[in-house]
């Protein structure tokens, strides 16, 4: 799972680098024609980005006032909440409430389904 997460950050790593320098209409221009495909992408990448993060933290937790709150949604949260606020200074970008919701949804789901797989694959180590 590590792998994959580290191929994965270095995949979003690439598309925030081609967006900052402003490359990012030769390559990602066919998709720009479709209504609301920033926001699925903002949703679907962060998605992805919390579940491998925290699958690969075999979703730990920590409590958080009276509730548990796993670790890996906490640290998306904070990472993607700076790079959304960081756009505000560069020229090419703009920082976006909108983008940020979609973030902040597809990190919650993405915590839940690794939740979910992580609490399923438990029952299958060690089965033939």
């Amino acid at each position: 799972m590590r792998l994959l997460l580290a191929l994965f950050v270095l995949f979003l790593g690439g598309i925030i680098y081609s967006v900052n320098t402003g490359s990012a209409p030769t390559l990602w221009e066919g998709f720009y024609g479709i209504p609301y495909v920033d926001k699925m992408g903002h949703f679907l990448l962060m998605g992805t980005l919390s579940f491998l993060v925290n699958r690969s933290l075999d979703c730990r937790q920590l409590t958080v006032g009276q509730r548990p709150v796993m670790v890996g949604t906490l640290i998306v949260l904070a990472v993607v909440g700076l790079e959304e606020f960081s756009q505000a200074f560069i020229p090419t970008r703009s920082c976006d409430f909108a983008d940020f919701a979609a973030d902040v949804v597809g990190i919650m789901l993405g915590a839940f389904l690794a939740k979910c797989t992580q609490s399923r694959s438990a029952g299958w180590v060690g089965r033939d």
